[in-house]
């Protein structure tokens, strides 16, 4: 295995798609239809996605990012706010905050990389309005203490499961547990629509306004009005798109199950580099995962950095990656430059109060260091395709255990 490869093993790339989800593009595409407010595929894939998370409402947007955004817009969160979001995830679990002209308060994480429990208490003001927990790596936070600390303090809960479609607390789905659900249905996730996303919720009036807020302000049920009842945004899902998830829906159990099954396999079979300075990043036990991707923490036992770790895994044909840092130091939030000619959320007279980055989530910043995610969960994949990856990775482990 010392020769470069020409494949590739990428972390979730790429999506599985056939014959289904062509049928259903192609419908889209002879109905000369595109848009969700005239057509029948976004309304179908809500229903659908209804039932699979047995909610009362689910709206689709164009991201899972618009999902964040419209879930805080909906809950009139704003200038003054703080809302509680983790160090790691994506950008946007916590720059959606930003877009509200609220701030984010970073709260640090617990042994597998989401929302500490103690540190949300610890991070809690008179301003803080809600929490944004993010389901990372397809794994469920301690939702428990998460929702008590919600309930004890009347915060809004807002869950990011955009990693997480599928996976389960303690029997539940997540997006279920909170106020809202956000969900992403990007290429990466475990299903897709290119790119896509939506909100699930069972409180009827903040589904209204969500839905309100994604179609530019309109009135709910009123779909193509020239009137408007809030500032809103053009969120809404093409048809196309949502056609491409509707076909996916069909398979999602199949993709679940098959990530599963990988995810056991590759544990099985490096299990053994945990005396050889690799640690596997476990399932939560209150958690039924989904295993978005693989987790690798490399040890100081180790001698080998992380960026010569991934360059020699790459040259075998597998695409690993880094973490670089958590969110909180990410050089506009160190700078506070959300806009270029003033210090505006921070500086706005509803706020008032210093926020200091830089030390907000040191756990976080250590965990992050040593961390690899590898390419194994993805369901296309078949046992010689994780055996190759599974030997790469052993011949990288060896070469620095001679």
């Amino acid at each position: 295995m010392g020769k470069d490869r020409e494949r590739i093993y990428y972390i979730n790339f790429p999506p599985i798609l056939g014959e289904e989800e062509k049928r259903e593009v192609m419908e889209v595409l002879d109905s000369k239809i595109l848009v969700r407010t005239y057509g029948t595929k976004a309304f179908k894939l809500e229903g659908e996605l209804s039932n699979y998370f047995n909610v009362k409402h689910v709206i689709t947007c164009n991201s899972g990012t618009s999902a964040l955004h419209l879930a805080l817009a909906a809950l009139d969160i704003g200038p003054g706010d703080e809302v509680i979001v983790p160090p790691i995830g994506f950008i946007t679990s916590s720059t959606s905050v930003l877009y509200q002209n609220a701030i984010p308060i970073f709260a640090d994480v617990d042994e597998y990389g989401m929302l500490d429990p103690e540190d949300i208490r610890r991070k809690l003001s008179d301003k803080t309005r809600a929490i944004i927990v993010v389901h990372l790596m397809g794994h469920a936070a301690q939702m428990d203490a998460i929702m008590e600390i919600a309930k004890e303090h009347s915060l809004y809960l807002i869950e990011d499961a955009a990693q997480a479609i599928g996976a389960r607390y303690k029997g539940r789905l997540l997006g279920t547990l909170g106020d809202v659900g956000c969900f992403s249905l990007h290429q990466s996730k475990v299903i897709t629509s290119g790119e896509g996303g939506f909100v699930i919720t069972d409180t009827d009036r903040l589904a209204e306004k969500i839905y309100s807020i994604s179609n530019f302000g309109r009135p709910f049920g009123i779909p193509h009005a020239y009137s408007y009842v809030y500032m809103g945004y053009n969120y809404r899902i093409p048809e196309v798109s949502a056609a491409i998830a509707l076909a996916q829906m069909k398979g999602i159990n199949k993709f679940i199950a098959a990530r599963k099954r990988n995810a056991a396999y590759l544990t099985e079979r490096l299990s053994n580099l945990e005396d050889k300075g690799i640690r596997l990043l476990k399932a939560p036990p209150w958690s039924d995962s989904v295993w978005w991707t693989y987790i690798l923490t490399l040890e100081a036992e180790l001698k080998v950095s992380i960026q010569e770790f991934i360059s020699l895994l790459f040259k075998k044909g597998v695409g690993a990656m880094a973490f670089d840092r958590p969110d909180n130091l990410q050089e506009f939030y160190l700078e506070k430059k959300i806009y270029p000619h003033c210090l505006c959320p921070f500086s706005c007279p509803y706020y008032g109060r210093e926020v200091d980055y830089k030390t907000m989530c040191p756990k976080a910043e250590k965990l992050l260091k040593d961390r690899v995610g590898i390419p194994g969960c993805e369901p296309h994949l078949n046992k010689e395709d994780l055996d190759y990856i599974i030997s790469a990775i052993k011949d990288v482990v060896e070469k620095y255990n001679r």
